[in-house]
This record gives C-alpha cells, sequence and structure tokens, in this order.
C-alpha cells in the first residue's frame, strides 16, 4: 500500500485456492477517505491515486499447528525480511481497468485484465517464470476536477464477498465545490471481480436480461458505472441471484448476477484443537 492511502473501510477475508491443491487466506480492500461536509468546508476525499488490493496472509505456521484445516504458508519469506514486514509494491501482481462507453449508451463499464498472482514459494502456475509476490493491486483510474483540485476514484464504503464475487461500490468524487450552484452528485462503479487475483473473470459476474453474461467489445464487463452507495447486498428469487445497491441519487439499482465460485466462506475463525 502506498503512503497517503487511508484504509477506512472493512477488510474482506476469503479462503481460496492459490495453486492447485493449496488454499490460502486472503485479505482484500480499497482504500480512500470522505470526511463530511461542515458549514464552511465540503465534503473532502483522500488526495492522490487510491487503489484495491488483495494480500496473501502467508504467515499460517501456528494456525496449521492448530488446525485440521492446513492453509499455504511460507515462513520468513525471503522478499520480507525487513523490519516491519511491508509487502511491496513490487512483490504485487498489477491489474488494470479499463473504463469503456459503447457507443449511443448512457451507461459506462469497466473491464479488468486477468493477470496471474505468481504466488511466492510456489510453482506450476501458468503464466509464471519467477514466483515473489504476496497478492494483487489494482489502481482505481477514474478522476475528476473541481477547480484546480483533482479527485480521485475511491473506495469509502465496506465491501463484500458473494459466492467466490468481491464486490464493491467505488465512488468518484463530484466537481461541485462549496460555491457551485448546483449540486453534482458523486458517481462510482459497481465492480465484481475474483478476490484471488483482483482480475476479471472470462465469463462477467453481471447478467443482461437474458441471463448472458454482459460484455462490450467482447470483453467480459467487471464493473457497471452506478453511482453505488454502501454495501452491496445479494438477493434470490424464481432461482435467480441479484446483486442490490443504493445510489447516490436516494434510488436503488440492481442487476443478475451468476456465482463465480472462487474462494469459499468457511469459518476460520475457530478451529478444533488437536
Amino acid at each position: 500500500m502506498l503512503v497517503g492511502q487511508p484504509i477506512t473501510s472493512q477488510l474482506v477475508v476469503v479462503v481460496t485456492p492459490l495453486t492447485s491443491g493449496q488454499s490460502g487466506v486472503v485479505v482484500d480492500f480499497g482504500t480512500g477517505q470522505e470526511i463530511p461536509l461542515t458549514p464552511v468546508s465540503p465534503t473532502t476525499y483522500a488526495a492522490g491515486p487510491q487503489s484495491l488490493y488483495g494480500i496473501w496472509d502467508w504467515d499460517m505456521s501456528n494456525w496449521n499447528s492448530l488446525s485440521h484445516m492446513a492453509l499455504a504458508a511460507v515462513t520468513e519469506p525471503f522478499p520480507l525480511t525487513q523490519t516491519p514486514k511491508w509487502v511491496q509494491a513490487s512483490n504485487l501482481a498489477t491489474q488494470t481497468v479499463s473504463v469503456v462507453t459503447p457507443t449511443g449508451s448512457s451507461t459506462s463499464y469497466e473491464t479488468d485484465t486477468n493477470n496471474p498472482v505468481c504466488w511466492y514459494g510456489m510453482t506450476g502456475i501458468a503464466g509464471c517464470t519467477s514466483y515473489n509476490q504476496f497478492g494483487w493491486t489494482i489502481s482505481l483510474p477514474n478522476t475528476t476536477t473541481s477547480g484546480t483540485t483533482t479527485n480521485y476514484e475511491q473506495v469509502i464504503y465496506n465491501p463484500s464477498v458473494w459466492q467466490g464475487v468481491f464486490q464493491i461500490n467505488t465512488t468518484i468524487p463530484s466537481g461541485s465545490t462549496i460555491f457551485s450552484c448546483t449540486i453534482e452528485l458523486p458517481s462510482g462503479y459497481t465492480m465484481l471481480i475474483n478476490p484471488t487475483t483482483g482480475g476479471g473473470y472470462t465469463s462477467s459476474p453481471f447478467l443482461d436480461g437474458s441471463g448472458n453474461p454482459i460484455t462490450v467489445g467482447g470483453v467480459a464487463v467487471s464493473g457497471v458505472q452506478t453511482g453505488g452507495t454502501g454495501t452491496i447486498t445479494n438477493i434470490s428469487a424464481g432461482g435467480n441471484n441479484f446483486w442490490l445497491t443504493d445510489t447516490s441519487n436516494g434510488t436503488q439499482t440492481s442487476g443478475a448476477e451468476q456465482a463465480e465460485g472462487a474462494s469459499t466462506g468457511h469459518r476460520v475463525t475457530w478451529s478444533q484443537l488437536r
């Protein structure tokens, strides 16, 4: 994580396959901060570019000594021998989010790369030649301008995980100032991505009205511009699954969603001692 990237929303912890036959604990979160308006100052947000992260909790030796559920672990990894043990950006796989607005559409979408995470100490991961990574990162791409100030897309609401999908509402601050005659609402994207790699899925979790995965230019969609606020929730009705979120304009929006199954929701806060 970079300096100037505050974490003000909750972290999501998933147990997820890292390689064939090995599962590990990955901690997913986003960075950003909102300071509410006062009578003399507007709402302010964290300055500078903000990101999404997924960090492998690699030191599971104590857990494995007590639990019947062994998780992927390494002891004192070489890249982290410094004190304190910071995970450097160079030890994270990078995914890249791109914004696409189809011709004639009023809605913008996001696509996401799906680069492999070359987990430290492991082998046999397709696309990897060296193994020195402890997770993934995404730099959130969108900005707005208020006068001479650049506002950066960020995460100020708690994310969630549903059926193997990491669900996040991002916020893009508006360009309004305290002197604006009209109020411009914040915008943002509802993102559904892989919690293990931070990548997009080959088949998008977002489904259209016919139940087909949504694509833009033949590429699976990973985010939809919704202006979503709060935590994304999920409901099932008539044999179908849906995501649901409040929005910055006071309404709600929803869409069909398919499960991906990349991670599991096992309880890992207790263990039967041997």
